[in-house]
């Protein structure tokens, strides 16, 4: 039997939705999918929420381990979709280091990171 490797994708987001749904989409229809899909809003003013969850990628709610923030959470095309909403935006880098801490707690053999404005090619 073959193992699967176990990627997580971590794309951080600040008010930028519409950037996000293209970059989710680039992702979903990757040849290998990743296993998990972190997404960390940083604090976005934009409905990005509320945006993800029309759109199919997250639902419900849930408090989300030691992390102590509320996250949504979804299974998506065989995948963990988990979005983080922080309560203020700590940058790009800020966003990164907690989506790879998440990451590593997922015991992620791969992390994939990226903004949302990155789409990758369907082989990437």
């Amino acid at each position: 039997m073959i193992q699967r490797t176990n990627i997580c994708a971590v794309v951080v987001t600040y008010n930028r939705k519409k950037e996000l749904l293209r970059c989710l989409d680039s992702i979903v229809s990757q040849s290998m999918p990743p296993s998990f899909v972190i997404i960390v809003n940083n604090a976005s003013s934009d409905g990005t929420s509320e945006e993800l969850n029309k759109h199919g990628f997250v639902n419900e709610l849930v408090k989300f381990g030691e992390f102590e923030h509320e996250a949504q959470v979804k299974i998506y095309e065989n995948m963990k979709v988990i979005c983080i909403t922080l309560t203020e935006n700590s940058g790009g880098a800020g966003g990164f280091h907690f989506g790879q801490k998440l990451a590593h707690k997922l015991h992620s053999d791969y992390i994939w990171l990226m903004d949302d404005d990155g789409y990758p090619e369907a082989q990437c």
